[in-house]
């Protein structure tokens, strides 16, 4: 998922900031944050059906990143926060597996960290399936995949619709 911005919004947000250096006329590229992607993920499983539910009723996010100071660091530890964790969790048994891991990367540039690898591997051999994903239409048809989602009757994303 990446916002474009033509020449023309471009000179407007110069002008709008006071400098007087003209941008080119390239379109500039801009990709979205990991939280804003994870966001859209999350936005979107709210528009699909599950059960008497929405899907992002069973997606999971744990609050593993971001900078701490000692003392907090010690707290989330002590409470049980494990280094490497995937971003999303979905917690339906699906095609063999126990639960779906959701790793999200802004781009294709980016690759999980060895410690990130480690931990996927220790959930994928306890039957578990886990995904690197590096956008939101990446992370939206693995969760079509694994959810089996489709348009039912009504025209409305709902799991198991297409299986």
């Amino acid at each position: 998922m990446s916002l474009r911005m033509t020449p023309k919004q471009a000179r407007n947000l110069f002008k709008q900031k006071g400098t007087t250096k003209q941008p080119s006329d390239k379109p500039i590229k801009i990709t979205p944050s990991e939280d804003a992607i994870q966001c859209a993920v999350i936005d979107w499983a709210k528009l699909v059906k599950y059960k008497d539910k929405s899907l992002s009723d069973y997606l999971h996010h744990s609050p593993n990143g971001g900078k701490r100071d000692k003392a907090q660091a010690g707290i989330f530890k002590a409470m049980g926060t494990k280094a490497g964790y995937p971003d999303l969790t979905l917690n339906i048994a699906r095609h063999g597996y126990h639960a779906m891991f959701i790793e999200m990367k802004r781009s294709n540039d980016e690759y999980p960290s060895p410690t990130q690898r480690k931990r996927m591997k220790m959930l994928t051999d306890e039957g578990n399936y886990c995904v690197v994903c590096k956008s939101f239409e990446h992370a939206v048809r693995e969760l079509k995949w694994y959810m089996g989602i489709g348009l039912n009757q009504n025209r409305k994303l709902e799991c198991g619709a297409d299986a």
